[in-house]
């Protein structure tokens, strides 16, 4: 039972350091910034019958049309 409290906080603590080494990265690393647009297109009105009752749904095709935002670049 001792070996097992040992290995938790041996996996805790391997847990701690690589989160703050994460985060200094992370400040250090600045990205470019995006923005983000999504177009949607409408593929049709779909009907399916469930259990007796009509169930009417939509579908709609999402196309992503990312750009770097060169205001902030």
């Amino acid at each position: 039972m001792k070996r097992l409290w040992v290995s938790i906080a041996v996996v805790l603590g391997a847990a701690v350091v690589c989160t703050q080494v994460g985060a200094v990265r992370d400040e250090q690393f600045e990205p470019t910034r995006k923005f983000w647009r999504f177009d949607f297109k409408h593929t049709g009105l779909h009907y399916i019958r469930v259990g007796g009752r009509v169930v009417a749904y939509t579908t709609y095709h999402v196309i992503n049309k990312t750009g770097t935002d060169r205001l902030f670049a």
